[in-house]
């Protein structure tokens, strides 16, 4: 099992942008439909900064959302 945290503040003019984005990777993640893999993101009080939390059961899982 492999667990990652990302956390980051965008500039308050990015907040939208990354909104966005995040709902696209989460689609994304959905269709994928691989039962190893976990994946939440959340934004904090301040309106700027975002933690990502992915979970994965295997090596496998990581490579499935790996992008080169």
């Amino acid at each position: 099992m492999k667990a990652i945290k990302v956390q980051y503040a965008v500039k308050a003019n990015y907040v939208d942008t990354n909104m966005r984005n995040i709902r696209k990777v989460m689609r994304d993640l959905q269709e994928l439909a691989n039962p190893g893999i976990k994946y939440s993101a959340f934004i904090l009080k301040d309106g700027k900064t975002f933690v990502h939390f992915g979970i994965y059961s295997d090596q496998a899982a990581v490579d499935a959302v790996s992008y080169t």
